[in-house]
């Protein structure tokens, strides 16, 4: 009979509604970084205050260009964010992902950007929310100059 109580745990966790849970990283970096973000002509396009059931959270944003950039927080199961960008691919009935890994794209156009950002227990969540907005600040500019897209076809101008 024990091993169902703490069964019932777990399932009332799980259906908590998503303001039940924190959703403190990915609302933040949207806070700090919307301004930035919009002057290199990209909107978001997602609620950053959705939590999933492990705590992880993401801002997706896309630019006028199509290109798309999604930071994501997991701070409790990978204890780590990460940047993804590209086109946006959705599986059916699934859910959207982005074609490359920020830090590779980056890297083809010589700026070195971290493939994660780890979170260190108990670390306050503007920690890592300025370690990843000072690299776009850096690179996104150069990034974005440097990628085009026409149609569906994916360029890079190297």
């Amino acid at each position: 009979m024990r091993r169902y109580r703490n069964l019932s745990v777990i399932l009332n966790m799980a259906q908590q509604t998503n303001r039940q849970r924190p959703s403190v990283h990915a609302v933040m970096f949207h806070s700090v970084a919307a301004a930035f973000l919009g002057g290199e002509g990209f909107s978001l396009v997602n609620d950053p205050g959705v939590v999933g059931m492990h705590g992880g959270s993401s801002a997706l944003y896309r630019s006028s260009r199509g290109l798309s950039l999604c930071i994501i927080f997991a701070p409790y199961d990978g204890a780590a964010a990460w940047m993804t960008c590209g086109r946006e691919w959705t599986p059916k009935r699934g859910t959207p992902f982005l074609s490359n890994a920020y830090s590779r794209l980056a890297g083809r156009f010589g700026l070195d950007v971290p493939l994660g950002y780890p979170i260190r227990g108990g670390e306050q969540p503007i920690v890592v929310v300025e370690k990843i907005l000072a690299d776009l600040q850096r690179s996104l500019p150069i990034v974005v100059a440097k990628v085009s897209w026409a149609g569906r076809e994916f360029r890079q101008d190297c």
